[in-house]
């Protein structure tokens, strides 16, 4: 039914939980069975589940209108009864990609060709604020310079439930190579934002937009 020959394979999933309780959301990806030319692609999958008795609610198609191919981490949150997801992905697209069911967005767009696998950056969180969605990564510039010793830094993006483009800010822009990063909400209209330097914490406190306080 998930036309799924390997779960979870190359793929950081995640899960949330809707605000009553009653669904349970699970965002994975997995290699699918091969195609007519023989060829065994991996995209994401989304699975239900009731949470009274566990049953499985549903599954996504083999080909969802939330398909992305390669995706190599999900991001999944609700807001109210709609789903919001990102994924990391290195193909189609190649960005990391924000959808809520009506948009799909791109937050950060990955330099390289279509399929090369490294991205030289990774997703650190996504959550929902009462203005909209904000996800952290960490990420080396996307513009064709990036190398092993090119330092990553911390990005951040807020979408507005209202449509536009993507809002990106850079909250680091030094010479320390940052590759892990959280992102913790503290209520719909603060958030704060931690991520390590030379064995450091480090943090900024934002508002529902992102914006420093």
């Amino acid at each position: 039914e998930s036309h799924t020959c390997l779960p979870y394979e190359a793929t950081v999933s995640r899960m949330a939980l809707s605000p009553d309780g009653e669904t349970l959301a699970l965002y994975a990806a997995r290699e699918r069975y091969a195609d007519g030319s023989g060829i065994h692609h991996q995209s994401n999958i989304t699975i239900t589940v009731d949470t009274d008795g566990m049953r499985v609610r549903s599954v996504s198609e083999p080909y969802p209108d939330r398909h992305v191919s390669h995706s190599f981490g999900q991001f999944v949150q609700y807001d109210g009864k709609k789903l919001v997801t990102v994924d990391h992905g290195d193909a189609y697209p190649r960005s990391f990609v924000l959808q809520d069911g009506s948009r799909k967005l791109d937050l950060l767009q990955l330099y390289g060709p279509t399929g090369e696998n490294k991205t030289h950056a990774i997703g650190s969180g996504l959550e929902v604020t009462d203005s909209g969605y904000l996800f952290l990564g960490c990420s080396a510039p996307q513009d064709g310079t990036a190398n092993s010793d090119t330092p990553w830094n911390v990005f951040l993006a807020y979408t507005g439930r209202s449509g536009g483009s993507a809002q990106l800010t850079w909250l680091t822009t030094g010479e320390a190579d940052i590759r892990c990063a959280r992102l913790a909400k503290l209520s719909d209209s603060e958030l704060v934002a931690l991520w390590g330097v030379d064995g450091d914490v480090h943090y900024q406190r934002l508002d529902g937009r992102g914006r420093p306080v």
